[in-house]
């Protein structure tokens, strides 16, 4: 079998993998930071990573992916930065507490869980503020 025709092939069970998702309503599962976890359906289709980057009928399904399931969600580190700029440019202070910020409650500002705020991306934001 040729790479064109092993690329066609995963792109057929990735596109009938995505059919059967969005049938069984699982999409949400498959989402991470507002777009497709590619890592994850990579792993449970058994194909590389990389193939979304070099197989064109993956990166067209990716595309069409996180249109279709994202529900146009922004991400967390996104989330968090919105409020934050708000406060600075209105002068209100952010919470903190003996100097440190107040995670719990920038979490609740920003409509994120806790464990967000835990996110490599995120914890670079706070640092930087």
């Amino acid at each position: 079998m040729s790479n064109i025709e092993k690329d066609r092939e995963i792109a057929r069970l990735a596109e009938t993998w995505a059919a059967e998702i969005e049938a069984s309503s699982r999409a949400d599962a498959f989402i991470r930071s507002g777009a497709l976890n590619r890592s994850l359906v990579a792993v449970r289709l058994g194909f590389s990573r990389s193939a979304w980057q070099t197989n064109p009928g993956l990166k067209a399904l990716a595309g069409r992916l996180d249109t279709t399931w994202s529900d146009g969600k922004t991400p967390p580190a996104a989330r968090v930065s919105a409020p934050i700029t708000e406060r600075r440019s209105s002068g209100e202070p952010l919470p903190v507490t003996d100097g440190a910020l107040v995670h719990r409650e920038i979490a609740d500002l920003a409509g994120v869980s806790y464990a967000d705020m835990d996110r490599k991306d995120v914890r670079s934001l706070l640092a930087a503020r």
